[in-house]
């Protein structure tokens, strides 16, 4: 039970890398992403600007502390797990109209022009599924089996971070046109 918690922080640790990669490139073209919000035609058109200057800021805040927050507390593990959960449900739904509307579009994740809705919306999935369960009430007893967890939830934290760092290696390159 306590390897199960500390695959599942792996998992959450990555997805909360994840969203500060995907921020960060949306900070730094953010005409590609209203590009994205306005061909998708699933966020109304009146709130695209708003949804395009807060989802990169918002993307970095909750990565930044979703990452951080496994080490301090098992109960800021939760917290982080829940974080975590939420934001991939906001994409999951998102991933899923535009998968039924067209399931070759590129949905603009990650920050690049390269990714499918498809591929994205089951790293969403994933992603919701693992920081539930880490947000779930078993994770503080199974993390109390464990001597020095949060020196391993650190390692965790690094372990993430890698495999968000491959996760985003394997998508397409950011282009460096402007819309």
């Amino acid at each position: 039970m306590a390897l199960a918690a500390l695959a599942l922080l792996i998992v959450v640790q990555a997805g909360a890398t994840l969203l500060v990669v995907a921020g960060l490139r949306h900070r730094r073209d953010p005409a590609m992403l209203r590009h994205h919000l306005r061909a998708h035609r699933i966020v109304p058109r009146r709130w695209i600007d708003a949804v395009a200057g807060l989802l990169p800021t918002a993307s970095i805040v909750v990565g930044v502390a979703s990452a951080i927050a496994p080490v301090l507390t098992a109960g800021a593990a939760r917290v982080a797990g829940a974080a975590v959960a939420v934001v991939y449900l906001i994409f999951a739904g998102y991933l899923s109209v535009l998968t039924y509307r067209d399931p070759a579009a590129s949905c603009g994740c990650l920050g690049t022009t390269g990714e499918r809705a498809g591929r994205s919306l089951l790293r969403a999935v994933l992603m919701l599924a693992a920081g539930a369960a880490v947000a779930s009430p078993w994770l503080a007893p199974a993390l109390a089996e464990i001597a020095d967890w949060r020196l391993l939830a650190a390692l965790t934290a690094l372990v993430g971070a890698g495999a968000a760092v491959v996760l985003t290696a394997v998508a397409a390159p950011v282009p460096r046109r402007r819309f």
